[in-house]
């Protein structure tokens, strides 16, 4: 044929054709049908969820893909995870971090259901795609149809992947005594990269178990957990409830913006006594207006 019909995409087409000899013999009546598709397919990534900056476990990459025409049906579809820190892609066969080329680090997809690829998944760490704290990843998708359509846009996710504890410390007070006390403070750092986002801090008074509540501004029987101010470093105001020759114990733990969470006591708790009380003193000897001898100064001294 010179010319062929204005095809029209999602509809199905059958075209038969016979041949005939000069003694007007003829053929069997050859039959193909097939689908017209010229619409791309549609992948997405699921998991990593869309927007999420930082991550502290993937297991598993999921996603979906589908073909836009209801006749279409999805032929395969394939990822590549990069290393933005190596700018290399991931490999299957080196199980690292090792090519260099983009279009070679296309890789098939798992799927288990049907239609096949509707949903979709491949195994991420442990014992897959190796994901290290600290570093920054980048996922691409591309879906293709039996009409080998693909995807105009790649589904991507850029992270951070951290799967570190952050860590958090009491600082001060420094010594074991203070005889004034307005504030509580500290440090905190998170050695997975995605930053601390928040720290929290209980203050408990040993001589009745109560604990400092920052929305009660008092000491309260429940145990009580409060937001310090800050991160690196971290206040917390101690308004009232400080009582003379009292000790307290301060535990911390740090939240980073992956959502790892530091447990109690932290990196380092501390206890220290409150003493608003001043010492006495007194001289034994000299005892007297005169002394005709003195071989010592000698005297008492009491908190």
């Amino acid at each position: 044929f010179t010319t062929v019909p204005g095809w029209v995409t999602n509809t199905k087409y059958k075209v038969q054709v016979r041949s005939m000899d000069v003694a007007r013999n003829t053929s069997t009546v050859i039959t193909q049908e097939f689908i017209f598709d010229t619409q791309p397919p549609e992948g997405e990534i699921n998991i990593p969820a869309a927007g999420q900056t930082y991550i502290r476990s993937l297991p598993y990459i999921t996603g979906t893909s589908a073909d836009v025409n209801s006749l279409g049906e999805i032929r395969t579809v394939e990822a590549r995870v990069k290393h933005l820190g190596a700018l290399l892609y991931w490999s299957w066969e080196t199980m690292s971090y090792s090519i260099d080329q983009p279009e070679q680090a296309w890789f098939v997809v798992s799927s288990t259901v049907s239609p096949l690829y509707s949903i979709w998944f491949t195994t991420g760490t442990p014992g897959g795609i190796s994901f290290v704290s600290g570093f920054n990843y980048e996922i691409n998708l591309r879906a293709q149809d039996k009409a080998l359509n693909y995807d105009l846009t790649y589904s991507t996710r850029t992270f951070l992947y951290d799967s570190l504890i952050p860590v958090s410390i009491c600082t001060f007070p420094s010594s074991l005594y203070v005889s004034g006390l307005t504030l509580i403070s500290g440090t905190s750092s998170d050695p997975g990269g995605s930053g601390v986002s928040s720290v929290r801090v209980r203050v408990r008074r040993e001589s009745d178990g109560y604990w400092w509540s920052s929305v009660d501004g008092d000491f309260v029987p429940a145990i009580t957990e409060n937001v310090a101010s800050g991160v690196n470093p971290w206040t917390l105001s101690i308004t009232q409830g400080l009582i003379d020759n009292t000790s307290y114990y301060v535990e911390t733990r740090a939240i980073d913006y992956a959502g790892n969470i530091e447990s109690y006591p932290g990196g380092g708790s501390r206890t220290f006594w409150v003493d608003y009380s001043s010492p006495t003193s007194g001289i034994g000897d000299p005892d007297a207006t005169y002394e005709k001898t003195l071989t010592a100064i000698t005297g008492t001294a009491q908190d």
